[in-house]
């Protein structure tokens, strides 16, 4: 179970556009519309002054019994240029324990005396006494791991708090009434239930989705739910990110 915890949050977006049908659908006009403004991931990341967000995971049987969590907070600040700033936060409970056996890993990038120090702390299971790795970066480093929060160019789709193009992949994969456009937020939501088929232990999961991004395609929110059909896991994923702009 562990490698499904693990890994199903990272592999979500292929598997939603493999889940949906292989037919291509005609998308809602102001849907097209407003995803058609010239958004990428390179004009979003460069818009971006600060951007934070909390992801919290929740492993639970179906009778609602809480057996894993896991809370990640992120903090990123290119508000100037010449001193970079990040913290992750992460905090493992429970089954939601990877295969490190870490129970908390904190890691920081700080800017001393003219270099970039990255610096990861992981507590092990059991111990009370961290782990503590530092490297130094060079200012294009630090900028690229700043940039990987927002986006990760891999060819099929840009990871991360970018999510424009993944929806304009999505509206030709889903039905028209899969997403709406909320004028009165700027917001851009798909909102849909699908199958995965054959999903590692957790055989065939239902997953129900709402995803919302803004016009420069930052996700503003995400909850998913997985439901595994044939055994007795249900898990949660809800992802709250705010921003401020240059």
């Amino acid at each position: 179970m562990r490698k499904a915890i693990a890994t199903i949050f990272l592999v979500l977006l292929t598997l939603c556009m493999l889940a949906g049908c292989e037919r291509e659908y005609t998308p809602d006009p102001a849907v097209r519309e407003f995803l058609n403004n010239g958004m990428t991931a390179e004009k979003a990341y460069e818009r971006i002054a600060t951007a934070s967000y909390t992801e919290v995971r929740t492993l639970s049987d179906k009778q609602d019994a809480v057996k894993g969590t896991f809370r990640s907070e992120v903090y990123l600040d290119k508000s100037n240029a010449d001193d970079l700033k990040l913290t992750i936060r992460s905090v493992y409970e429970g089954e939601c324990i990877e295969e490190e056996n870490i129970t908390e890993m904190h890691a920081t990038l700080v800017k001393s005396e003219g270099e970039y120090l990255y610096t990861v702390e992981k507590m092990p299971v059991g111990s009370d006494k961290p782990t503590v790795t530092t490297e130094t970066m060079k200012a294009e480093d630090a900028q690229n791991l700043l940039a990987t929060i927002i986006y990760t160019d891999n060819e099929v789709y840009d990871e991360g708090l970018y999510y424009g193009d993944l929806f304009m992949l999505r509206i030709f994969r889903f039905p028209a009434e899969s997403f709406y456009v909320d004028a009165e937020n700027g917001l851009c939501v798909f909102d849909e239930g699908m199958l995965i088929k054959e999903y590692y232990d957790m055989e065939d999961v239902q997953l129900y989705q709402t995803t919302k991004i803004n016009d420069l395609g930052l996700l503003v929110y995400n909850k998913e739910r997985y439901v595994a059909t044939k055994s007795d896991y249900v898990l949660t994923s809800e992802t709250t990110p705010t921003y401020t702009y240059l």
